[in-house]
């Protein structure tokens, strides 16, 4: 190989992955960057606590711009800096959902929202149906952030089990709104391989082998 050509990719610090994520949250983040920086103390509690907003404003950027791979890697990013933020005690969880039900009308029960029950009850809909698309889409945002901090608090998996079902439903809730790449089934086989560790409470990619749902 001539070495002129030869090209090494040099991972960037965690200080220059920081900063990219903060100018760039849908997509400037190295998950395994930050994953090393946070096991290393690279940020104090509170610093962590104050990028909650950032991985937030992230994964949903990135799925408005059908780019649910970096949405995903975006909020395993938010996974590791949960431990650091209370929960908000004054949340009815399950009034969050009622709420979140109705605002996107599906009757289907969470755990049962697969990649294709989200696919498919969107589709049946139109943009203007949904007139307060940012206030809901903001709504499910806390909720996730509370499964979140809620599961880490009281080690339940269950709660953490929540994220993905919910997850689905606002990607496809941002696909609705977008419009163009609704049918995309490169983004729908990325959204069936989405998981958790439930021992680890972490999120995981599944390995194609191991996936239950269908692909496109």
């Amino acid at each position: 190989m001539d070495e002129k050509n030869s090209y090494v990719y040099i991972p960037p610090t965690f200080e220059e992955n920081l900063k990219n994520f903060k100018n760039l949250p849908s997509s400037g983040l190295n998950y395994d960057v930050f994953s090393e920086g946070i096991k290393s103390g690279k940020l104090s509690p509170d610093q962590q606590s104050e990028l909650n907003d950032t991985f937030v404003k992230g994964y949903n950027q990135a799925l408005h711009l059908c780019f649910p791979g970096d949405a995903f890697k975006v909020l395993r990013g938010q996974n590791l800096i949960a431990e650091n933020i209370p929960p908000q005690a004054h949340l009815d969880l399950d009034q969050e959902w009622k709420e979140i039900a109705e605002l996107t009308k599906i009757n289907v029960p969470q755990q049962d929202i697969t990649t294709e029950a989200a696919y498919q009850h969107f589709r049946l809909l139109k943009r203007e149906d949904f007139p307060e698309y940012e206030a809901t889409h903001h709504k499910i945002s806390l909720y996730i952030s509370e499964c979140i901090r809620r599961a880490h608090k009281e080690n339940n998996h269950l709660l953490f089990d929540n994220v993905i079902p919910t997850f689905k439903l606002l990607a496809y809730l941002h696909k609705l709104h977008e419009g163009n790449h609704y049918f995309c089934p490169d983004e729908y086989n990325e959204m069936v391989r989405w998981g958790t560790d439930p021992k680890k409470l972490e999120f995981i990619t599944i390995k194609k082998e191991d996936v239950k749902e269908r692909f496109y």
